[in-house]
């Protein structure tokens, strides 16, 4: 087969476990082609042995959907005659279901990453106008099931829920020491909880702040991830005093090399798909905590392990039992989470039933 993908920019923040990847690497053993609207394509082709095809549109073509830009895509894809056209996101997926009306027999896959992906009505009637047909593959059940409130019919859509390779995880993670010197955290502190995501409001990091400002001796706690609020929780963790024991470390290029400093993972969002940072954290042996929204009761199966969100009680009680834990406690918690990782999540159960869906199939084992 001929595997066309399409992003809208390639991801520059991860190597080797960011989803982009992965999917078209199910695709090993067809010809492959990687498509990205904006920005370079780097070594993208040379580390997945696939070609790949940078079109340099401005953010205004990607936006504006520019008949011109939609064009140019058209005469690569007529170029590549696929048999397969795979899209992350909104954007690539009106590209490519406006040039799918000229390329008749085509499969056409989109992999949807967020809750609430089709939650604007017009999202909603173009899918059902210029979508029909097509396979959409949910990063997980709670993304399905939310597509499934939203009008689409269950044979539209298949949850395949987010996985990394383990292997690449662990075989690049840092040394805990220089990990811990390198996010600034005491390298013999007794206990630090971290965590990794975009410094946005959806991720509830100001209930961090929040909760250790009650507490009167709370563990070392770091928040990797760049962003709008990165400065302001600063100044805020400052302001409180929290600033030797609330780290907020910034962004790091391959986030998870550094979840080795960690004793243990918190995650307070308030929304979520299916994190690939939580299961990067299992995967690398680190024991998570977190929200029970979207995909991630689908990771973290016990209760023990959720906490309410938007409750500064929640986390408080959350970081106090983390601080306080044994380390037998703790281990007992990372065994059962990594036996759900091992037997749901795996990157070889990941890659087939993407190949599945590739070559016709409903995209289950």
């Amino acid at each position: 087969m001929k595997v066309v993908q399409v992003c809208k920019y390639r991801n520059d923040t991860v190597e080797g476990v960011d989803l982009f990847e992965e999917v078209i690497r199910a695709a090993q053993g067809h010809d492959r082609s990687f498509y990205i609207f904006h920005g370079e394509a780097g070594n993208l082709g040379e580390r997945l042995g696939c070609e790949t095809v940078a079109f340099n549109f401005s953010k205004s073509d990607i936006k504006r959907i520019r008949p011109s830009a939609v064009l140019k895509v058209l005469r690569q894809l007529r170029r590549d005659k696929p048999d397969v056209i795979i899209t992350h996101r909104m954007k690539p997926s009106v590209f490519v279901a406006w040039c799918a009306l000229f390329l008749p027999g085509v499969r056409k896959i989109s992999v949807v990453h967020n809750m609430g992906e089709f939650k604007r009505p017009r999202r909603r009637l173009f899918a059902k106008l210029l979508m029909r047909g097509w396979k959409f593959a949910a990063c997980s059940e709670a993304v399905r099931q939310d597509m499934l409130l939203r009008g689409f019919t269950p044979d539209e859509v298949v949850a395949i829920p987010n996985s990394v390779n383990e292997k690449i995880v662990r075989d690049n993670l840092l040394d805990r020491e220089q990990a811990r010197r390198d996010l600034g955290v005491p390298v013999d502190a007794p206990r630090v909880i971290g965590t990794v995501g975009r410094m946005r409001p959806v991720k509830g990091h100001k209930y961090l702040i929040d909760a250790m400002r009650q507490m009167d001796n709370p563990p070392h706690v770091v928040v990797i991830g760049d962003g709008e609020l990165l400065d302001e929780m600063r100044e805020a963790a400052k302001q409180h005093g929290l600033a030797d024991r609330l780290i907020f470390a910034g962004g790091r290029k391959n986030a998870y090399r550094y979840v080795s400093a960690f004793d243990a993972f918190i995650m307070p969002s308030l929304r979520e798909g299916l994190p690939i940072a939580m299961l990067e954290a299992i995967a690398a042996g680190v024991p998570g905590y977190g929200t029970p929204v979207g995909g991630i009761p689908e990771i973290l199966r016990d209760k023990r392990w959720l906490f309410e969100k938007e409750s500064t009680e929640a986390v408080k009680t959350v970081l106090e039992y983390l601080g306080s834990a044994t380390p037998e406690q703790l281990e007992e918690t990372r065994r059962e989470q990594y036996r759900i990782f091992d037997e749901s999540f795996s990157i070889e159960s990941y890659h087939a039933r993407f190949r599945s869906l590739m070559e016709g199939g409903d995209g289950r084992l």
